[in-house]
């Protein structure tokens, strides 16, 4: 993946982080992932085609060296998802992250004819932020190691306008966090934050049972 751009490894960071634990796969909508990401859609689409393609070069030849497989609509099986999530040295795959979001930031420096970033998740001494109750729903957010991307979290929160319905969400939020597959194995199936709010799994229902691969209303 060395010189395939930032977009490229920002949806792949993506796909690592929010694929599912259990069937490792993950719902890529460009319209919407643009959004998150801070890109272009067309960027997005031209991500996921690369991550789709043959690579040769790639160090896993399962599949031709494809890093996803289309499931149909917006699904995509992650091919080496497994692996990731087995890798043992976690600062290592910290520090991947980290470096993928310094050239995205760096990459979005030298297009900004200002000099300044862009990227909305920089922006501080906002009102609206002060009076976000995000930081409500993130601290009420069960912690394990599914709990990341807290400034993509909250970039969600405040693109989609959930302070509007923030007490309905936490609510929802308290009673999956004493349903019975959440609490089982010390927390293994609790999905990641940015799943649960993508899949809008406050409407649930009382039978908690999640509303699989439907994606937002954008």
């Amino acid at each position: 993946m060395v010189g395939a751009g930032s977009h490229v490894f920002a949806v792949w960071g993506y796909c690592i982080s929010c694929a599912d634990p259990e069937d490792h796969t993950v719902d890529l909508n460009p319209m919407l992932l643009a959004t998150i990401i801070g890109e272009t859609e067309d960027r997005v689409v031209e991500a996921i085609a690369f991550l789709s393609a043959p690579d040769p070069k790639s160090h896993c030849q399962d599949h031709d060296g494809r890093r996803l497989l289309p499931q149909g609509g917006h699904s995509y099986f992650l091919v080496t998802h497994e692996q990731y999530r087995n890798v043992k040295n976690s600062e290592e795959l910290r520090q991947y992250f980290r470096e993928t979001k310094r050239k995205q930031r760096l990459s979005k420096n030298v297009q900004d004819n200002t000099g300044h970033s862009q990227d909305p998740v920089c922006v501080s001494g906002s009102d609206k932020s002060k009076e976000s109750k995000f930081p409500a729903f993130w601290e009420a957010y069960p912690k394990g190691g599914h709990k990341v991307n807290r400034a993509k979290c909250k970039k969600y929160w405040e693109v989609q306008k959930l302070d509007a319905i923030a007490d309905t969400i936490l609510v929802a939020l308290g009673k999956h966090k004493v349903w019975e597959r959440w609490t089982k194995e010390g927390g293994r199936y609790i999905c990641a934050p940015l799943v649960w709010l993508h899949q809008a799994r406050w409407e649930a229902g009382d039978d908690l049972t999640p509303a699989r691969r439907r994606g937002p209303n954008i």
